[in-house]
């Protein structure tokens, strides 16, 4: 068994893939390990975003346009950091929250300056380990699956929850 790739850029949402994207995805989804597609201005943030909640191999990346993240750069991390701590306790697991680094500007473009900042975040949303802003890091973070079981029991969260009162909130709308 040979291993898989896992395309760490591709921005499918060029208009390049446009005639064929359906068929570009269905083979990438047989060929591939996964995919990051970065989205570079809110409407390519939102094409990612679909395509990640659409295809189980797709991951979307966000970060800052340089002219935004003096005004809106904390605010947007902080976000982001929260609701991904939030996915940690709302399904009582641990969650690694990837983000690569650095700036990428296409040419004659300001680009987009990633985040970084990748973390684990433990069952509760604790944080327990954090990469920095700009450089690459590795992070081998030890966790207790074992403690799970006993979490889920003392907490139960996912046990209690109404999901047949969910209705119409388990889709999703965009304009």
């Amino acid at each position: 068994m040979s291993a898989k790739v896992f395309d760490s850029h591709a921005h499918m949402d060029c208009e390049h893939f446009d005639a064929d994207r359906e068929e570009v995805f269905a083979r990438l989804g047989q060929e591939i390990a996964g995919m990051i597609n970065p989205g570079c201005d809110n409407e390519t943030s939102l094409k990612a975003i679909t395509y990640a909640e659409t295809y189980d191999f797709v991951y979307a990346a966000i970060g800052w346009h340089p002219q935004e993240k003096a005004q809106l750069g904390a605010k947007q991390h902080g976000a982001w950091e929260t609701i991904q701590r939030s996915h940690a306790v709302a399904n009582g697991c641990y969650v690694a929250s990837v983000n690569r680094c650095g700036h990428e500007a296409p040419a004659g473009g300001d680009g987009l300056e990633f985040w970084g900042q990748s973390f684990v975040a433990g069952p509760q949303g604790e944080l327990l380990a954090k990469a920095a802003v700009s450089n690459d890091e590795t992070l081998l973070v030890p966790v207790d699956l074992g403690a799970l079981d006993d979490l889920r029991c003392h907490w139960p969260f996912l046990r209690d929850r109404r999901v047949d009162a969910y209705g119409d909130l388990t889709k999703r709308f965009l304009r």
